[in-house]
């Protein structure tokens, strides 16, 4: 088969048109390893050669554009090739090259991304744990990289309490607790024991503005004081609290 024109092509290709009028888009890098640029022909069998090389590194190349995006654990760019039907072979050969040359990097992945949710969003590590585990990073590297005495979880618990008192100055401290309890829970942290000192509530003096609330509403009932009892203890407030004020 006698080569009768290249042409570059985008993507670091280039289209081969032989004298029988078909086309054949090959990498650059394929082009070169067959030296084609220098070839007047081609035999069926170098033709075939190529062809299977070609579909071998593209697998590798759309892996590699993959990466470039973001940060993708060994698990993930395997999935991705998955997605796209790749034959087995071709996928393990592209996944190697990709170690080879330090694109694929579970540890500096997992240790990146750690950083970030603890830095940025304020995780915990047993959310990070679980997060790392979903993109396929191994037992070994978790218990390598979380430090489960970190300080910055601390300073991340104590951003995060600040923030809930100021959003939620309207619930008694009981629940307030409570909810912050389950919030650091959902982040991450686990087993949490708060220092009361940190939320800065008044509760006196919103259990009075809600012992007026529900006085002018129950004025009329002779159970008036058992109702505004039960309402203000299911608001969180304590019974010793409730017992003062009534």
């Amino acid at each position: 088969m006698k080569i009768i024109k290249y042409s570059k092509l985008k993507k670091n290709k280039y289209r081969v048109l032989l004298d029988d009028d078909s086309k054949y888009d090959f990498y650059d890098d394929i082009i070169l390893k067959y030296g084609l640029l220098l070839k007047k022909e081609l035999s069926k069998e170098e033709l075939d050669k190529m062809i299977k090389d070609n579909s071998s590194y593209e697998v590798y190349e759309v892996a590699a554009t993959y990466l470039t995006k973001r940060l993708r654990t060994k698990y993930e760019v395997i999935n991705y090739l998955k997605k796209k039907e790749y034959s087995e072979v071709d996928i393990n050969k592209a996944i190697a090259k990709l170690e080879e040359r330090k694109l694929i990097n579970d540890l500096f992945v997992a240790t990146c991304y750690m950083n970030d949710q603890i830095n940025f969003n304020l995780k915990g590590p047993y959310k990070i744990k679980d997060e790392l585990e979903k993109i396929g990073v191994s037992d070994e590297i978790i218990e390598h990289i979380i430090n489960f005495n970190d300080p910055r979880y601390q300073e991340n618990i104590n951003k995060i309490i600040e923030k809930k008192v100021k959003a939620n100055h309207k619930l008694s401290k009981n629940m307030l607790i409570n909810k912050i309890k389950n919030d650091l829970y959902l982040l991450g942290y686990r087993d949490i024991i708060i220092d009361e000192s940190l939320i800065n509530v008044d509760n006196k003096g919103l259990l009075a503005k809600e012992y007026q609330k529900l006085l002018k509403k129950y004025e009329n009932k002779e159970n008036r004081d058992y109702l505004i009892k039960q309402k203000l203890y299911q608001k969180g407030y304590s019974s010793e609290d409730i017992n003062e004020i009534i």
